[in-house]
């Protein structure tokens, strides 16, 4: 099974944000969403960096309170793995074990 097969069934729409979004924004697009993963992007189209609920947690524990008044930019993690619609899922869980991460952004 290839990613592309998971991706008509359940949607090729990746929500965004952008750099100079709030914390506590990005809490509430997480819950509005229904989402664990924001992709950090200028123009929509590319990966900057991804804020998932793991970096908001840290951030937390790290800053107390005031870590939702940082921005996605002082959160996100910047090395993002990738795969693209035509790998194989097999590989990509791969990746994600290896990585110790639950989110990929499929770049095509």
């Amino acid at each position: 099974m290839k990613v592309d097969e998971i991706l008509r069934a359940k949607g090729h729409e990746v929500v965004t944000t952008p750099r100079h979004a709030s914390v506590a924004r990005l809490c509430e697009r997480l819950r509005q969403e229904r989402i664990g993963a924001l992709v950090v992007s200028a123009d929509g189209r590319t990966v900057d960096g991804i804020v998932t609920e793991r970096e908001i947690v840290h951030a937390i524990a790290r800053h107390g309170a005031p870590a939702f008044d940082m921005r996605a930019v002082d959160v996100m993690m910047r090395s993002v793995r990738t795969c693209t619609s035509g790998d194989r899922v097999r590989d990509v869980m791969i990746v994600m074990t290896r990585a110790r991460v639950r989110h990929l952004p499929v770049v095509d």
